[in-house]
């Protein structure tokens, strides 16, 4: 076997390897883990988004309320100031009054239920971000430990195609230039540009050659192609 030939079939080997790092690195399981983990996280996220939003809405309701509130009480404060204070003596005017007062008061008991009704629930927005905020916590925590387990192993398969991109360069350097150009054409077009030669048969495209030319090539070092695929024959 010539030397061009064994450079060309250690080139492919490396080709080869290279290619299933790729591949490996491509479908390394953290990338659908890390995929969901985002996903999830985002969806917790727009959630959260929505109760802190809720939230800020129902204590901007109970500051509202809660000044109307006391609007009210000063009002039911000094209409009790009216009709104690003994300045109104007419006893329709003090009817009147009463009947204000009363009215006040209906008004305020009703303020009061609505306060408490949005207090009830800023304490449940509250409950509900907190928790939400916990698992926000713990989906980072999951992502992070994810994203570092994926860099390591990235970072072992860039060591390994280093190692072998290292040695195929020196051995293109060692390569025929038109050598090296028929290599990179087959390999581009079938993806395999050395094929083994067992049996007679072309191991490429599975044709058998005629066992003239299948002797030919067992009795020379020269680089002989399969007539049918096209590919650099190896007898070994």
């Amino acid at each position: 076997m010539s030397e061009q030939l064994i450079l060309l079939k250690e080139i492919q080997d490396i080709d080869l390897r290279r290619d299933k790092l790729l591949s490996r690195k491509g479908s390394l399981p953290h990338v659908k883990k890390i995929n969901d983990l985002k996903r999830k996280f985002a969806e917790l996220k727009k959630v959260y988004g929505l109760k802190k939003t809720q939230l800020e809405d129902e204590m901007s309701r109970q500051k509202k309320l809660e000044g109307e509130l006391e609007i009210l009480t000063e009002k039911i404060d000094e209409e009790d100031r009216k009709l104690y204070g003994g300045s109104i003596k007419n006893p329709k005017e003090l009817v009147d009054i009463q009947k204000e007062i009363g009215s006040l008061k209906r008004k305020k008991d009703d303020f009061e239920l609505n306060l408490l009704e949005i207090m009830e629930k800023i304490e449940d927005l509250k409950a509900s971000k907190e928790d939400l905020s916990g698992l926000l916590e713990r989906a980072k925590e999951e992502n992070d430990k994810e994203m570092l387990e994926y860099k390591q192993a990235v970072s072992e398969i860039d060591e390994e195609l280093k190692m072998e991109s290292g040695r195929y360069d020196e051995l293109i350097l060692r390569l025929e230039d038109d050598v090296y150009s028929l290599y990179k054409l087959l390999k581009n077009k079938d993806g395999l540009a050395v094929a083994v030669l067992k049996n007679g048969i072309c191991q490429g495209c599975h044709v058998e050659l005629p066992a003239e030319e299948v002797d030919r090539i067992l009795s020379t070092d020269n680089l002989w192609r399969c007539p049918n695929c096209e590919r650099i024959l190896s007898c070994k």
